[in-house]
């Protein structure tokens, strides 16, 4: 197989990232196999990259955000004079808002991984041979191959734990 994406890979390896589809239904889309499909995304890390993207810290705070609106909204339901939160949901919201304070000091692989999808979509309107190259670089960067003998250049991110 050759090193150099097709456009089929391509259109499949935009599919992966932009969609929730199958590795059947993107197989299906782009014109492979769904064995192909998974050659791809297990050649190319697909999925490891996916989960970095994933875990950008934005993406998190909506999580958690979420989270404590769950909590409020069951609190609300909740008849007059018994609005209040449990202890136990009171330490849920206080854990939630510093790790909200958390991510938001920290810069992540997302943020990283963020600003350089938008890079890359920046130079393909203006010049796809370009932009091709440098998902190549981008993505072994990522990976952290070759990156000064280091085995890794990033880790996943991981929430840190506040203190109790």
């Amino acid at each position: 197989m050759s090193d150099v994406p097709n456009s089929r890979q391509e259109q499949a390896r935009s599919l992966y990232f932009e969609s929730d589809f199958s590795q059947a239904q993107i197989a299906g889309k782009v014109g492979v196999s769904q064995k192909t499909v998974s050659l791809w995304i297990n050649e190319g890390k697909w999925n490891l990259l996916k989960n970095r993207v994933l875990q950008t810290p934005v993406i998190l705070i909506e999580q958690m955000i979420s989270e404590i609106i769950e909590i409020n909204n069951a609190i609300k339901a909740r008849q007059p004079g018994q609005r209040f939160p449990t202890m136990q949901e009171a330490e849920i919201r206080r854990k939630i808002m510093s790790s909200i304070n958390i991510l938001k000091q920290q810069q992540s692989v997302g943020d990283n991984m963020e600003v350089l999808m938008n890079f890359i979509e920046f130079v393909r309107r203006q010049n796809n041979e370009h932009a091709k190259t440098i998902v190549e670089y981008a993505t072994e960067y990522v990976q952290g191959e070759n990156m000064m003998g280091k085995e890794t250049m990033f880790v996943p991110y991981s929430l840190p734990v506040s203190e109790s």
